[in-house]
């Protein structure tokens, strides 16, 4: 019977104090729920969007895999190694040119026009030159040049008369440790 008398002793301001907390609570996990929800619906949305655009990736890339690699697209071309980032005056420098189509596969044949002229930067003087291109058969070209002085250059390279990728590049060739007489008589071409 106290219990019962406890229970009923409650003042109203506690009873609506409990309540709204209970409105409060239920208000909180009302919002977390749509919360919740939201965050989730948007990555189902993701799922979706990602499953549709990973199936047109699929029939993209099965109709590439049937369609014939080449011609050689120049802006699709693309230089890389150590001597198209620069090196030392009176040694040779290489780097290779590799051939791509326009959707970015490399071409497996050679017979691409690539030319290669070297130009000293200001200050630097000199003439132009050439670099010697080796046709590997495979795509790929790799090219050697010379230049005889330290300074700044600019490599441009060219595949059947565009520019490719990137070109014209700047380059840096340092001075290096050359014996004067070696310099004299292997520089002076």
């Amino acid at each position: 019977m106290a219990d019962r008398n406890n229970a009923v002793a409650k003042p109203v301001w506690m009873k609506q104090a409990e309540e709204a907390k209970l409105k409060s609570e239920a208000e909180k996990a009302a919002a977390a729920k749509a919360a919740f929800e939201a965050t989730f619906k948007d990555v189902e949305k993701n799922r979706e969007k990602e499953q549709a655009s990973s199936d047109s990736e699929s029939e993209e890339a099965e109709n590439l895999a049937h369609r014939p690699i080449g011609p050689v697209d120049p802006t699709k071309c693309m230089a890389a190694g150590v001597g198209i980032a620069g090196g030392t005056a009176c040694a040779p420098s290489s780097f290779m040119v590799v051939t791509k189509d326009a959707d970015g596969r490399k071409v497996p044949y050679g017979g691409a026009q690539i030319n290669v002229k070297v130009v000293p930067g200001v200050g630097v003087g000199g003439t132009e030159q050439e670099g010697i291109v080796k046709d590997m058969g495979d795509g790929t070209y790799t090219v050697t040049y010379v230049v005889p002085k330290r300074g700044n250059y600019m490599v441009h390279i060219e595949c059947n008369g565009k520019a490719i990728m990137g070109s014209p590049f700047p380059v840096f060739f340092s001075g290096g440790t050359v014996v004067w007489w070696y310099y004299k008589f292997s520089c002076q071409i």
